[in-house]
């Protein structure tokens, strides 16, 4: 499954730009669903809203003043100034603040197709570095290449985890001068910069390289730049000197892709334990187990990324059928499918897989060449999940794939602490909290409105990003904002929150190289969205 899948709706008919509010953001930190802090002169930023340009987007090879109609104008202390395109679509626009632009308050504007849009504040500061991507490989003329072309931005393209002393570079937008007084904050301690540069190749890309602290340890360590007291997230990076399991880029352990590459493919196992609920704590709930055994080429698992693992806590996102914003190819709402690549032979495990754990032995069946399903219950009260915390056993012992047995482990389960229907402000910041979960768990909350009304259907959702132990999120209004609010009986909306557990790597034995499982947990709410 391909996430949420949101339709565009095209019209020829040129209508007032309207650019959103809070909708002008560096482009770095925009497309990690990041806000705040400002656009510095000489980088590149983005302008989100409605109308800004055509339905579909136009891209130029190098910056213009006008692209497909539409042009930016900004203004600053009484100076006015042309903002120059790489991008426009009727969502967004991708633009880069002109070098001599003063600190300070300005205003821009949008004209598309002869319509001028309101005057839109924002605040242009001396320094507000945004991160595209950390590399340890690339170069300034390779990711400023990407940036014109609409490509997607790995957060991290780092194999396997960085190791202590390594030299990784900050490829991003929006440093100011190199003389910046910005820091770089690994995990909360600040990391020695070896150096800033900027390159003549590629206005508005900046280049931070710094050295990885001796002491830096763990998967998924929060990046943060920090300017004065402040310290502000920007990503995430994984350090270990003893070469453990990390799924920083496509999910498998360096000794696995190691092997992938020596003999060409891996024979794998994947093992998905899924608990769905309807609500808050004691709501009903129905488990689903998922079990997946293939040949994966070399090939495709060099080329395959794990989106869900670059989305950095704090992130958020909207997407709307006015427009959904995709000039940078943002991760969005993807989901199933980026846990792991499926491989392109299946293989036969028999007719059927067991699993075992606190609540007894369950069986998935064969549901096609290499898949095994099975819906679980648990025996003494149907209504309460079979996946109670604890270690389960995958096992299997026939066909293709020999004897196979693999452990993995469940934590307790994330909850809404909100127990009804709540009603939501659109104009306000909403918080939403939850109980429950491992520490490291990654939390995916999200929410969705559709809209009937007129024959024409609308629909939007926001998803944000989080780890279980901070407990709440907060979807901003600024994203609410954009989405439809539907009358009595012209559509709905509700929140949902998933839950992720660290992939975990097994020995499944028998004829295969490799296992992997995961475990997920989701609950929904309706919602009245005001």
């Amino acid at each position: 499954m391909r996430g949420l899948v949101l339709f565009a709706l095209a019209t020829a008919v040129w209508a007032q730009p309207v650019v959103s509010e809070g909708g002008i953001r560096n482009a770095a930190l925009a497309r990690a669903g990041l806000t705040g802090g400002g656009v510095a002169p000489g980088s590149w930023f983005t302008i989100l809203g409605r109308s800004l340009g055509p339905s579909t987007v136009a891209r130029v090879e190098g910056p213009q003043l006008e692209v497909a109609g539409t042009y930016v104008k900004i203004s600053s202390r009484g100076n006015t100034y042309d903002a120059p395109l790489l991008a426009v679509s009727s969502a967004e626009i991708l633009a880069y603040l002109p070098a001599d632009v003063a600190a300070g308050e300005a205003t821009l504007t949008v004209v598309s197709g002869g319509m001028v849009s309101q005057a839109a504040p924002f605040r242009v500061v001396a320094s507000n570095f945004g991160v595209f991507i950390a590399s340890q490989r690339s170069d300034t003329a390779a990711i400023y290449s990407s940036l014109r072309q609409g490509g997607w931005f790995l957060w991290s393209d780092l194999d396997n985890p960085a190791k202590p002393s390594d030299e990784v570079s900050l490829f991003g937008t929006g440093l100011g001068s190199v003389e910046s007084p910005v820091e770089i904050v690994l995990d909360g301690q600040a990391v020695e910069i070896v150096s800033m540069s900027k390159d003549e190749c590629c206005p508005g890309i900046d280049r931070v390289t710094i050295r990885v602290p001796i002491e830096a340890d763990g998967c998924g360590l929060p990046v943060q730049t920090r300017y004065g007291g402040a310290a502000s997230p920007v990503g995430m990076l994984s350090v270990a000197s003893d070469g453990r399991f990390c799924a920083d880029r496509n999910g498998f352990s360096a000794a696995d892709l190691e092997k992938a590459k020596t003999q060409g493919h891996l024979k794998t196992a994947y093992l998905f334990l899924m608990r769905f609920a309807t609500g808050g704590v004691g709501a009903p709930s129905f488990d689903i187990g998922f079990a997946n055994f293939s040949r994966v080429s070399a090939e495709l698992i060099g080329g395959f990324r794990n989106n869900w693992s670059q989305n950095i806590p704090g992130a958020c996102y909207v997407a709307t059928t006015e427009g959904n914003v995709d000039l940078g190819g943002q991760p969005g709402a993807d989901f199933f499918d980026d846990f792991y690549p499926f491989g392109e032979t299946p293989l036969n495990a028999g007719s059927n897989v067991n699993v075992s754990g606190p609540g007894g032995q369950q069986q998935m069946m064969s549901a096609g060449p290499g898949i095994y399903t099975g819906m679980f219950f648990n025996p003494a009260n149907p209504l309460i999940s079979y996946f109670s915390p604890g270690e389960y056993t995958l096992s299997a012992s026939g066909g293709e794939v020999g004897s196979v047995n693999g452990k993995m482990r469940i934590g307790p389960p994330l909850n809404f602490r909100q127990q009804a229907m709540t009603s939501v402000r659109r104009d306000q910041d909403y918080k939403i909290e939850w109980t429950g979960g491992e520490p490291s768990d990654r939390v995916w909350a999200a929410v969705l409105s559709l809209e009937f009304s007129g024959g024409i259907p609308r629909a939007g959702i926001v998803s944000c990003y989080q780890r279980a132990k901070n407990g709440a999120l907060t979807v901003p209004a600024a994203l609410l904002q954009q989405l439809p609010a539907p009358s009595a009986g012209t559509g709905g909306s509700f929140v949902w929150l998933y839950s992720l557990g660290s992939p975990q790597r097994f020995d499944p034995g028998g004829n295969l190289d490799a296992g992997y499982s995961l475990s997920l947990t989701y609950s929904a709410l309706p919602l009245t969205l005001q």
